[in-house]
């Protein structure tokens, strides 16, 4: 038997992106965690953020890196990922992989807010310019 998920943490791409972009990624991804494991403690960059950075006016990147990387080997059961730890240019998801990795923590991936694949979109749409597939138009709601 699995053993129970009691604290899983979020790990994202940060650096980079409009922060509150991430923060409403991160919180979407929070909902569907907890959806799926109730009473999972679900903890995000954002939440260990707002610790730093009322105890420190300029923290580090390091200071965030620090404590993120703690949190995953003293409190976390699980680990989830919304982008592909393996594949990202990000180098904190890359290091909270490898810790989560060596220190035998549960991973798991979620797309919230997922949209289609670009790939399949155009797949689609080729289907339909080429008469085969079914129309998309007449598949949209507004169309009807």
């Amino acid at each position: 038997m699995a053993k129970e998920i009691k604290t899983i943490y979020i790990s994202l791409p940060i650096t980079g992106y409009d922060l509150a972009e991430r923060r409403d990624l991160a919180e979407r991804a929070r909902r569907r965690l907890r959806e799926r494991h109730p009473g999972a403690r679900v903890i995000s960059p954002f939440d260990i953020a707002d610790v730093i950075e009322a105890e420190k006016p300029e923290p580090l990147y390091s200071d965030y890196m620090k404590e993120d990387v703690a949190l995953i080997l003293d409190e976390a059961d699980a680990v989830c990922f919304l982008v592909n730890p393996r594949l990202t240019r990000s180098k904190g998801v890359r290091l909270e992989y490898q810790t989560a990795r060596i220190y035998g923590r549960r991973m798991m991936r979620i797309r919230p807010g997922r949209r289609p694949a670009l790939g399949k979109t155009l797949r689609s749409i080729a289907g339909v310019l080429s008469g085969g597939g079914r129309d998309l138009l007449s598949a949209c709601p507004e169309s009807r």
